[in-house]
């Protein structure tokens, strides 16, 4: 054994120690269960207790709308008392309903479906990919380190967007912009000012992430978001779409669904909060248990409801369910290099019971109620 290299010594010491731990040979040992006695093998129970609580990764999902419904009167304030309450909690990372940048690097290079998802789904980040991409291969070593850091001048940082663009990470890239002094925003030795020009228009887009996911990563100094959504379902889903969106139009339950008083409510709901300029009530009823169980009855019971005879009501909750536990993933990859610390996770309110389902199986992660920890 002495001429084994360390490593592999090492590896070989720990097999055989596991050899003797009572009930890995097949010897029932302290830990054997009484007779008929039928385990609990779910992993959080097996487990739960080998952290304490303050150890555990604290995970908020919080279910939004999204905010292009409220275009033509949405302004940033609607927002003001929602960011206010999250910059309590302190989240250390903001996951967003976007593509990872790898995910969008390895689509838009395919052809066929993968390009169509990508130009509906990804089409800022490939644009801006596509102006910088081919003269920045990662030209500017240490990004990734630096960003951790935030330690870098305004110079400096202008680079760092331009990698971030490169790399198709569009929103960390516009959080970076954000940082910048209007000056540098206007004229800079990086970026024509006609790119610019359109970045600086970037920040003003109406959806949730321009207007509360950036703000609130700058008012904390967060320097990175996190996208977590998935849609490599998508590639299984498009060839069937026409097929299934006729039978689902035709289908008796269809109009059940379509007019469903849920809904019409929260259209009224909506419609208040602009009335209000306050999204914060509006929050709190979507983050609702009451809301979530009925949205997930009412809008995901259907396809489980409808027995269509192709069978593509049940592909559909499935790929559904195929690309929750790809986000739950991403998130938990994003989680994993933060343990111990607090993240969330904005994301549309559908997604929400099912991320929260899978997440709370996890014995290292602490889900926290939304109206508990904000109200």
């Amino acid at each position: 054994m002495r001429h084994l290299y360390p490593k592999l010594l090492f590896s070989v010491t720990l097999y055989l120690s596991l050899l003797t731990f009572p009930g890995c040979n097949g010897s029932p040992g302290e830990t054997a269960l009484p007779a008929n006695k039928v385990p609990d093998l779910s992993i959080d129970s097996l487990l739960h207790n080998q952290l304490a609580d303050d150890e555990r990764t604290e995970i908020l999902v919080i279910g939004t709308p999204h905010f292009n419904e409220l275009a033509d009167s949405f302004q940033p304030s609607f927002v003001d008392s929602l960011i206010t309450r999250l910059n309590v909690f302190k989240p250390d990372i903001i996951g967003i309903e976007s593509m990872p940048p790898t995910m969008i690097r390895e689509m838009s290079g395919m052809n066929g479906n993968a390009k169509i998802i990508t130009q509906a789904f990804a089409d800022k980040p490939v644009f801006y990919s596509g102006l910088f991409a081919g003269n920045s291969t990662r030209a500017f070593p240490g990004t990734d380190s630096l960003l951790n850091s935030g330690n870098f001048n305004d110079d400096v940082r202008l680079k760092i967007v331009k990698e971030l663009l490169a790399g198709c990470d569009y929103y960390s890239a516009l959080l970076q912009w954000s940082y910048l002094p209007e000056a540098s925003r206007t004229h800079n030795n990086v970026f024509n000012d006609s790119i610019s020009a359109k970045l600086n228009a970037e920040l003003s887009t109406v959806n949730e992430i321009h207007q509360l996911a950036i703000p609130l990563a700058k008012m904390l100094g967060i320097q990175k978001m996190y996208p977590v959504d998935d849609h490599y379902d998508d590639l299984n889903l498009l060839p069937v779409s026409e097929q299934l969106s006729a039978e689902i139009s035709t289908h008796p339950l269809y109009k059940e669904i379509a007019n469903a008083k849920l809904y019409t409510e929260l259209s009224k709901k909506m419609s208040q909060a602009a009335l209000n300029k306050n999204l914060f009530p509006l929050y709190l009823y979507m983050n609702s248990p009451e809301y979530q169980a009925a949205d997930v009855q009412t809008q995901w019971g259907f396809f489980l409801k409808t027995k269509m005879g192709s069978g593509l009501d049940r592909y559909r909750y499935s790929l559904w369910q195929v690309r929750n536990f790809n986000i739950a993933s991403n998130i938990l990859k994003a989680a994993a290099a933060s343990r111990g610390k607090r993240m969330i996770v904005l994301i549309g309110a559908a997604h929400k019971p099912f991320l929260e389902s899978y997440l709370r199986t996890c014995p290292d992660i602490k889900l926290v109620s939304f109206s508990d920890k904000l109200n």
